[in-house]
């Protein structure tokens, strides 16, 4: 297994007024609690690690890639999934200046290697405007016929739907489905490019006001530790299983 953690799922979903003592039970270091904040403040820095690492990237933080010069809408791709078979599809890109420009925080010898296990813990992050990816991603999607993920993605240029078909199917179905054992036993099982090194196989959904009460955090005892600042008072002792 690898070392991703659910601590940066847990951290955005938390009631603001919480995140201090989340940070206090994850980090032992102040440079890495310091770096962290630093990072995920950043919105640009945030989706240029993200787009890197998953290869998708909300919407609205994708434009601001494309305005500073790290990523880019590329030429359209005609798919050949049975899913969409013909049907000509977006492409977005890395950019050179992406790949050529390191990210430096203050503090943090190797940005990238230190927040890896935390946006690695999910595929893609959702704030309600859709998400945008790149080729590799939706031709992996399409073809385990994921439509939980497909109904998030968007054009990068218009912000319009590229599956409308998969959006309504998903609209049917229950809260969370985007993250059913099904639907997430299917992506780890068939999708080589999704499971390399722990990668998580999780929908981040920002929409929701906070973790439920019987989150579990994969494996890491310091994601365990970051959940019970979370439990209210009254709640009953945390069990890890």
């Amino acid at each position: 297994m690898g070392d991703d953690t659910d601590f940066l799922l847990l951290y955005d979903l938390a009631p603001p007024e919480k995140r201090a003592a989340l940070l206090e039970a994850f980090f032992t270091h102040p440079d890495e609690r310091r770096g962290f904040q630093h990072i995920v403040n950043d919105s640009l820095l945030r989706a240029r690690l993200e787009f890197e690492f998953n290869q998708t990237v909300p919407f609205e933080q994708f434009h601001l890639l494309v305005e500073a010069g790290f990523a880019c809408p590329t030429d359209e791709f005609r798919s050949r999934s049975k899913l969409a078979y013909g049907q000509v599809l977006p492409n977005v890109a890395a950019t050179d200046r992406l790949r050529d420009v390191p990210p430096v925080v203050p503090g943090l010898w190797d940005v990238h290697r230190f927040f890896a296990p935390f946006v690695e813990a999910y595929i893609a992050r959702n704030h309600g405007a859709g998400i945008v990816a790149t080729r590799e991603v939706l031709e992996v999607a399409l073809d385990i016929e994921d439509r939980a993920f497909l109904a998030l993605v968007v054009d990068a240029e218009t912000g319009k739907q590229v599956f409308p078909d998969a959006c309504e199917q998903m609209a049917a179905m229950l809260a969370g489905a985007e993250n059913s054992p099904d639907i997430r036993q299917r992506r780890r099982e068939r999708l080589d490019w999704w499971s390399i090194a722990g990668r998580g196989v999780e929908i981040h959904d920002m929409l929701r006001v906070r973790p439920q009460a019987d989150f579990a955090p994969r494996h890491l005892p310091c994601d365990r530790d970051a959940l019970k600042v979370l439990l209210p008072a009254d709640d009953a002792p945390y069990n890890p299983k």
